[in-house]
């Protein structure tokens, strides 16, 4: 299974996953980050999946993580 953030047609980040088995919403998957860097994010809700090269590829949105209150 392979995870990255991509931008969702609504302007908000989500998940682009590639896998065998369909994810589900309250999922938690590891996303690497362009610079090598991993996070951990929660799939909030499948928007789509299809066959890929690699597989079966998800689009997912993903609950937002909390930012701390900086003044």
């Amino acid at each position: 299974m392979t995870a990255s953030f991509s931008k969702l047609d609504t302007g908000a980040w989500g998940i682009r996953l590639e896998s065998d088995v369909a994810p589900n919403a309250g999922d938690r998957v590891q996303v690497t980050k362009k610079n090598g860097e991993s996070k951990s994010v929660t799939i909030e809700s499948v928007l789509s999946g299809g066959t890929g090269p690699n597989g079966q590829t998800f689009t997912c949105t993903i609950v937002p993580t909390r930012r701390p209150n900086i003044r």
